[in-house]
């Protein structure tokens, strides 16, 4: 739905939305165009320590995302990553495993075993643009995760609680973030994954039995259920009071 992917879309609003509904996610500062640069330092150092995550607050694909382990470089990157937004989300640097989740359905929902990528690291810092669309070589997408059952039920509790409190409805993949000590934090929701063959959301649903074909199928179904739905919802209201 728009209001799902609006939501989803601007990473500081999800985020507190997360935070709102008890969700773990990487602590943050918010920069604007018109911060002065070394007061941001200053709090980003203070708050997050280095090194950290810059990335704008309304776009995809790791577009202007940078890992930075200094004040220097900080400031270099974040001239960057303002020539794809007005905002900027400093983020701490959650150094442990990507998982990606994948859900589908509407009351309820339901999630997928988990999936996880794992980045060449002598080639890249994180989960980049080039690594994504890029360079073939630069990750690897491991389906199902290696989990113990205890990880598997955190991660998909914390994948659906993160798709309904963010307003999502019919399907999205939900990124998270585990450390070496078992800590989760989600990361972000993606509303309109990736949907060919080789990305991790129908590869998710292949694995649990569902084939492309039918995955689709399932997508145009929820879509017609949602709108059958809403035309129930009367649009029109009269007083019952005479005169």
């Amino acid at each position: 739905g728009v209001l799902g992917s609006s939501i989803s879309m601007n990473k500081l609003i999800s985020k507190q939305l997360l935070i709102n509904a008890g969700i773990p996610t990487a602590r943050y500062v918010l920069i604007h165009e018109y911060d002065n640069e070394n007061e941001i330092c200053d709090n980003v150092e203070k708050k997050l320590s280095f090194p950290v995550i810059i990335k704008p607050v309304s776009l995809g694909s790791s577009v202007g995302v940078f890992k930075v382990e200094n004040r220097s470089q900080f400031i270099n990157h974040l001239k960057e990553s303002f020539e794809y937004d007005n905002e900027i989300l400093a983020e701490e640097f959650v150094n442990g495993r990507e998982l990606e989740c994948a859900i589908l359905g509407n009351a309820p929902p339901r999630a997928s075993l988990p999936g996880e990528i794992i980045v060449n690291s002598e080639s890249y810092d994180f989960y980049s643009f080039d690594a994504k669309y890029v360079d073939p070589e630069a990750a690897k997408l491991i389906i199902p995760a290696e989990l113990t059952d205890l990880q598997i039920k955190e991660i998909q509790k914390l994948s659906l609680k993160s798709y309904v409190s963010l307003q999502c409805e019919d399907y999205a993949r939900v990124d998270l973030f585990m450390t070496d000590k078992g800590e989760v934090f989600v990361n972000e929701v993606n509303t309109i994954p990736g949907f060919t063959n080789s990305s991790m959301f129908p590869m998710l649903w292949k694995n649990a039995g569902v084939e492309y074909p039918d995955l689709i199928t399932q997508l145009i179904n929820l879509a017609i259920e949602r709108h059958q739905k809403k035309q129930r919802i009367s649009t029109k209201f009269e007083s019952k009071l005479d005169g």
